[in-house]
């Protein structure tokens, strides 16, 4: 049986979480339980903050940067297309 290696999260990463609990929360209340893009409940993963300006781009988490999005409209966002609610989802943006 394969074993699962557990990451250990770094203090810096902890402390960037708890100083992002506060946004995070205005995020989620905004959102009202719905995602932003597709409006509809999210699926078994929740919903994920996604910032339209990346992190790695300078991006931060914001109320006007972010906005919370379900598993496969997240996964659309990163350019991840391996779902058939994908193709249900894109044809709704046309």
């Amino acid at each position: 049986m394969k074993r699962t290696r557990i990451k250990c999260m770094s203090i810096k990463r902890q402390h960037q979480i708890e100083l992002e609990k506060p946004i995070r929360e205005l995020l989620l209340k905004r959102a009202n339980g719905k995602c932003e893009k597709c409006k509809q409940p999210p699926d078994w993963r929740g919903l994920s903050p996604h910032e339209k300006i990346f992190r790695s781009h300078g991006g931060t988490l914001t109320l006007w940067n972010t906005i919370m999005l379900c598993g496969t409209c997240h996964d659309l966002a990163h350019g991840i297309h391996n779902h058939k609610e994908h193709r249900i989802l894109e044809a709704q943006d046309e």
